[in-house]
């Protein structure tokens, strides 16, 4: 049985859709944290976990092995989850400025 639709659900809809995208349209004000100064709170995990570790030999390390195992991927050709391991390793480049941006969701 098909269901019909009324000209005031259309309405509905198109009203609805209008709502949704005048909301996407309106600029969200948009938080970052900076990296904590010396001698601030936090600054001694934000310097081992960023500084000395993704940026250090454990970064490079895990930058290595993703490289590698992407590499073992595509050779299995199992590509979506070579662009996967490729686009983490590549994120791990860029460690210190993505925590910069997520810090505004903690």
């Amino acid at each position: 049985m098909k269901q019909k639709y009324t000209t005031k659900d259309y309405l509905k809809i198109c009203f609805a859709m209008m709502v949704l995208s005048l909301a996407m349209a309106i600029p969200q004000s948009v938080f970052a944290m900076t990296a904590p100064a010396a001698g601030s709170f936090g600054y001694d995990v934000y310097d081992i976990v960023v500084n000395n570790m993704s940026k250090g030999a454990i970064g490079f390390g895990v930058g290595v092995v993703g490289v590698v195992s992407a590499g073992l991927l595509a050779w299995k050709q199992q590509f979506p989850a070579m662009l996967g391991t490729l686009a983490a390793t590549g994120g791990l480049v860029k460690a210190d400025a993505i925590i910069n941006t997520f810090g505004a969701l903690i």
